[in-house]
């Protein structure tokens, strides 16, 4: 009986620790979009709950309280786990981007470790926790705010994808959110967090290190053939990713069994310090601490999405487009009005802005936009809210005084003369804001990559589409920092109807991400119904994590 009380203790520190890993890593997964961009209530909820459920196994409560009564060191190491588990989870519950969320994990886990510490109890697990979610915390917050790093998380996904798909024969181009690379960037880092904390390493130690690491490999390249393997409707892309994650559990206990004699280091430990600081020394914790700082000094305070301080103007190109400058009568077209342009001005004008559109034939097109037959003045008149402005051509002195020159659904491409204007009006700390639509409709897009040659963005002939066939963009879309998406309270503030994908040079980077999106390509014979595809996946096609917005 004794020998199986003493196997019960034994076995007992390591299964608490695989419990509390699977917990933080499924946390951290669902946080960051491993199982796809479900909605943002759900992946927070559940999270609270699961960093709930690892805090109850781990600190005990009662003890903890009745420490909290006596005057003692141990109570203000206790006091200070509390202080930083409390902020951490505040921080979860009340943030709304992903980037603070996953930020806030090593500060709970730090803020129990610290509190196991105030009772005396010493707990090396924890702190191989900490170190991990940081580090995973931090290569999220690098691949969130610079984009040229998300482009070569992106194109390294499309290379295996595409290595996987030539040696089975079926063409394969998965983005990281459908082929699983969050989840093995995931196991990878913990790998490495694991392999840094157990001390001074032999060469036993980088040998196993390797050989995990190598089997990690190997299952994400099994589960990229099976999936190449496999017939499934786009929207069923995701579905196989939670076996993806049990898999990759495999090489991590492993590794956390091979060396659990220098990661299980628990037991009781007595504070007989007279100061906190021997106590707070602990680098894990400060790495939680100095993340989180940064995390917010790059989310809430650096970004510079702020009104402007004085009035800006907004030129328009209102000639050669697909589309009209219509505004759009409520009741008349309903509540989605395609391809007007009309209340942009508007809408821009009323926000303080000054605007202009320029034109060819000013006669022409107001008796386009306001014909005298069906006079739309009885709504509104656009005249009253832009200037409408006369040129042949796109010449120096109409942009001078521009902040931003908006081009929009381009079908016949400026003359080279007029390309040179534009990129100088740009160099000289202009904007230009380029807006095209889906599959080359109304032969835009050879105008429009013509234009944007000089920065490496190229529309495709496609159709970016939402694989949520329920809440479709909503669920779907990725916000990476950016100044530009900073301003946006929430991602109901986005909407999108069918538009082209986009691709990008290195000189260019990524804005707005559609992680659980297809890339359906377009039909040059289905002219009838603008050379839209078949709206459905076929092998090749790009799936997941395709350019929606982009800059330069």
């Amino acid at each position: 009986m004794l020998k199986n009380i003493r196997d019960a203790t034994r076995f007992f520190p390591i299964g608490i620790l695989l419990t509390n890993v699977v917990c933080v890593l499924f946390v951290l997964t669902v946080l960051s979009g491993g199982f796809g961009s479900d909605f943002v209530f759900t992946q927070q909820l559940l999270a609270v709950f699961l960093m709930l459920g690892v805090s109850l196994c781990n600190v005990p409560l009662l003890l903890m309280l009745r420490h909290l009564s006596k005057p003692s060191l141990g109570a203000r190491v206790l006091l200070v786990g509390v202080f930083f588990w409390f902020f951490g989870f505040l921080i979860l519950i009340v943030s709304k981007t992903n980037l603070l969320w996953i930020s806030s994990i090593p500060m709970i886990l730090s803020g129990i470790f610290l509190c196991l510490q105030g009772l005396g109890r010493q707990r090396s697990d924890l702190r191989f926790l900490t170190f991990s979610s940081f580090l995973y915390a931090l290569v999220f917050l690098l691949l969130q705010t610079i984009p040229s790093l998300w482009s070569v998380y992106q194109q390294g996904s499309f290379m295996v994808s595409h290595a996987v798909g030539y040696l089975i024969g079926s063409p394969l181009a998965l983005g990281p959110t459908t082929s699983g690379a969050g989840i093995f960037l995931l196991t990878s880092v913990t790998l490495l967090g694991c392999f840094f904390v157990i001390g001074r390493k032999t060469r036993r130690d980088v040998l196993w290190f390797c050989f995990w690491i190598g089997f990690l490999c190997i299952l994400w390249f099994g589960y990229l053939l099976l999936l190449g393997l496999l017939s499934y409707p786009a929207s069923d892309a995701l579905n196989l990713h939670p076996v993806l994650f049990l898999l990759c559990l495999i090489p991590l206990f492993g590794s956390l069994l091979s060396s659990q004699d220098r990661i299980l280091i628990s037991g009781a430990s007595f504070i007989q310090k007279h100061s906190l600081r021997p106590h707070l020394m602990n680098g894990a914790v400060w790495a939680a601490v100095f993340l989180f700082l940064s995390t917010f000094l790059f989310t809430l305070v650096l970004p510079s999405g702020s009104l402007p301080v004085e009035p800006q103007k907004i030129v328009f190109y209102g000639d050669h487009m697909v589309g009209t400058w219509d505004v759009p009568e409520y009741g008349k077209y309903g509540k989605d009005a395609v391809g007007m342009f009309g209340l942009w001005p508007v809408t821009l004008t009323t926000l303080g802005y000054s605007t202009e559109i320029i034109v060819q034939d000013r006669g022409k097109f107001l008796n386009t936009t306001q014909p005298l037959l069906q006079n739309i003045t009885r709504y509104l008149n656009l005249t009253d809210y832009t200037a409408i402005q006369e040129s042949s051509q796109v010449t120096t002195s109409l942009l001078q005084d521009a902040s931003v020159f908006v081009v929009s659904n381009l079908n016949v491409s400026f003359t080279a003369q007029e390309q040179s204007i534009i990129w100088e009006y740009v160099r000289g700390g202009g904007s230009l804001l380029v807006i095209g639509d889906h599959t080359n409709v109304g032969g835009m897009q050879e105008p429009l990559n013509e234009l944007l040659t000089p920065v490496g963005i190229r529309y495709r002939f496609d159709a970016a589409l939402p694989l949520d066939e329920k809440f479709k963009w909503l669920s779907c879309t990725q916000l990476l920092h950016h100044p530009i998406t900073m301003s946006l309270l929430n991602l109901d503030e986005l909407q999108y109807g069918v538009g082209a994908s986009l691709d990008l040079s290195s000189s260019a980077f990524p804005i707005i991400i559609g992680s659980s999106v297809l890339s359906d390509e377009g039909n040059r014979s289905n002219a009838d119904i603008a050379y839209l595809g078949d709206y459905e996946y076929n092998k090749g096609e790009q799936l997941g994590d395709v350019v929606l917005v982009a800059g330069a």
